[in-house]
């Protein structure tokens, strides 16, 4: 495999890598493309870290290699905070995985742990990293982690059909009783005709205002937290250049009341973000902004609607989950 560096990659290599990932099988697309990687990269890495970008005949391995005082020289995609991004970007799976067995024996000496995450479980890479790096390693396998996802197909009707009757009748009521009281939604998409007249950045801005105002916002947990603020900082602009942008504002009487934002990419909205300003909690508006979001989802026709990782309440808002584990590969 030949090893790319950063520059090279990023100029001459991301539409070709994006292009592999939405043709890898099984995996998350979405947070194994170029947007998510690179922005979680940019805001997450160790300031010791190093890039380790390889082409092969059969696709890609993207990963940075790092140190830690327990574990010595990792190697790890570009994103393992949630252990959602898988490294490989291949249409070849048997063959990557040689390749990459191969690059990675032969710099032996360079890494003490390698941690494969993002790959499904009954994926052909899974199966053949696990036998190869198994003649030669300890490879252990770690947690799993969950998405939600919710078919879309037959628009808000299909979606509503595929619910319990008590999710039905408040999604019905929750939008009678919004229209009631004045509340006004603001779409902006980085698809639509008006989108290079639209100020990305300070809509970004006005979503953190929002969530000063959340329960998130006074735990510091949400996009409050330094590094969450620099990922979406960083992953916005690359999601407008896709056009694949999507940020939705509530409000009620010229105040914000909540945001919910995401992406769509080959029929799939990723929803990132939901936040609400918590003295309108009665009138339960980060339900009512997914609400509204799946209504102009099933408009665009979008298929699918990601919801992301595991949290219990979106069990009640998705029928399927995409669950994938990461391989740990460490010397004997």
């Amino acid at each position: 495999m030949r090893q790319l560096s950063l520059a090279e990659f990023e100029s001459a290599h991301i539409k070709t890598f994006d292009d592999k990932i939405a043709e890898t099988q099984g995996i998350d697309q979405f947070c194994s493309s170029s947007a998510w990687i690179m922005s979680a990269y940019e805001a997450f890495a160790q300031d010791d870290a190093s890039p380790w970008i390889f082409e092969g005949d059969a696709g890609y391995a993207a990963l940075y290699q790092s140190w830690h005082e327990r574990i010595g020289r990792f190697a790890q995609p570009f994103e393992a905070s949630w252990c959602l991004a898988s490294p490989f970007a291949t249409t070849e799976p048997t063959e990557l995985a040689e390749e990459f067995f191969r690059e990675m024996h032969a710099r032996r000496t360079e890494w003490d742990l390698l941690f494969l995450s993002g790959l499904p479980r009954d994926s052909v890479i899974y199966a053949e990293l696990a036998t190869i790096f198994s003649s030669h390693y300890f490879v252990g396998i770690g947690p799993g982690v969950l998405r939600h996802r919710a078919s879309l197909e037959g628009g808000v009707d299909g979606y509503l059909s595929r619910r319990k009757s008590k999710f039905r009748a408040n999604f019905r009521r929750l939008g009678r009783r919004a229209e009631d009281d004045g509340v006004q939604v603001e779409m902006y998409s980085a698809s639509g005709e008006d989108a290079s007249s639209v100020d990305w950045m300070t809509l970004y801005d006005r979503m953190l205002d929002l969530e000063t105002q959340s329960w998130k916002g006074q735990e510091q947990s949400g996009i409050q937290d330094e590094h969450m603020r620099k990922f979406y900082r960083f992953m916005i602009p690359r999601l407008v250049a896709q056009g694949s942008l999507r940020i939705m504002f509530l409000t009620l009487d010229g105040e914000d009341i909540a945001f919910i934002f995401g992406a769509v990419s080959q029929g799939l909205y990723r929803g990132l973000q939901v936040s609400f300003h918590d003295a309108y909690r009665k009138l339960s508006p980060g339900n009512l902004a997914q609400i509204h979001m799946i209504q102009y989802l099933c408009d665009e026709d979008v298929k699918t609607y990601d919801l992301g990782s595991e949290l219990e309440y979106k069990y009640d808002w998705a029928e399927d989950v995409l669950e994938t584990v990461p391989l740990v590969i460490r010397p004997w």
